[in-house]
């Protein structure tokens, strides 16, 4: 590769070189999204203990080694874990918020489009700043 490099015109070392780059920050963010998903669950131990603190990245750590471990069998055996998992999750999630909506039908005010509208043209910069988050 080092001798077709020396070949090639600057524009293709170019290209080379973004592409390279481009995979580094694919595998850098395949390596640590995993790690900050699951530590930010975990933190949420904290909510319900504090004590619970000293112990959030040593559970993290275990739960992402056996994460790994599984995967290297295949995905399909996450899957089949983590099915189960995530119904239960998004049927929790479903009654919790269906609760909330009946209790407090207001709620739903917020779908509305004028307020965000009215955030657009009454507060532009706040509304570019916020725009921008969101991308």
């Amino acid at each position: 590769m080092q001798r077709r490099l020396e070949e090639m015109p600057r524009w293709g070392r170019a290209i080379i070189a973004l592409a390279v780059m481009g995979a580094a920050l694919f595998y850098c963010d395949a390596l640590i999204t995993p790690a900050i998903t699951v530590l930010g669950a975990v933190e949420g131990l904290e909510l319900l203990n504090a004590d619970a603190a000293h112990a959030v990245v040593p559970i993290s750590l275990t739960i992402i080694v056996l994460l790994f471990a599984i995967q290297r069998h295949g995905t399909g055996h996450l899957g089949r874990l983590f099915g189960p998992v995530m119904l239960l999750w998004f049927a929790v999630l479903a009654f919790t918020g269906a609760a909330a909506i009946v209790r407090n039908p207001r709620v739903l005010d917020a779908l509305d489009p004028r307020y965000g509208l009215n955030l657009l043209f009454t507060h532009q910069k706040v509304a570019l700043v916020l725009l921008a988050g969101c991308s």
